[in-house]
């Protein structure tokens, strides 16, 4: 059976677990197939335990994320981080920052709503916010 689908939501909160916990994919692959929490964080209910992550279709899409790790790289994170790609990706962050800022000054610098649920509609809310006053 293929995989979820990954949309962003999930590919940030993926890659964000991984980087935090310095996980390896084969870890990540384990917890966010089997641990209830993250699937929900992820937006699975209780009934979604036949969908789960393929190791290759992880390692393809978090690679899209771009975060630069503070501290001392070994000498496969300083390979990554001088890659064409990552440094081209890397150049966008200042603007993704200056959305994020953004959308802190629009309410989402604190979320009244409990659970994913209302996690997500507080953030869809501040997105449109700061569409709105974009345009």
């Amino acid at each position: 059976m293929a995989g979820p689908r990954m949309d962003l939501w999930k590919i940030l909160v993926m890659g964000m677990i991984r980087l935090n916990c310095n996980w390896d994919y084969d870890k990540l692959q384990e917890i966010v197939n089997n641990h209830k929490t993250i699937r929900q964080m992820l937006g699975h209910g209780m009934m979604d335990d036949d969908k789960t992550y393929p190791l290759q279709t992880m390692k393809d899409k978090l690679t899209l994320l771009v975060l630069p790790k503070k501290g001392n790289r070994n000498k496969v994170e300083l390979e990554e981080e001088t890659a064409e790609e990552y440094t081209r990706f890397k150049r966008k962050l200042s603007a993704v920052e200056s959305g994020i800022n953004g959308l802190e000054n629009h309410g989402l610098d604190r979320c009244p709503d409990h659970g994913i649920d209302g996690f997500k509609k507080y953030v869809s809310l501040s997105v449109l916010a700061r569409t709105l006053q974009i345009k």
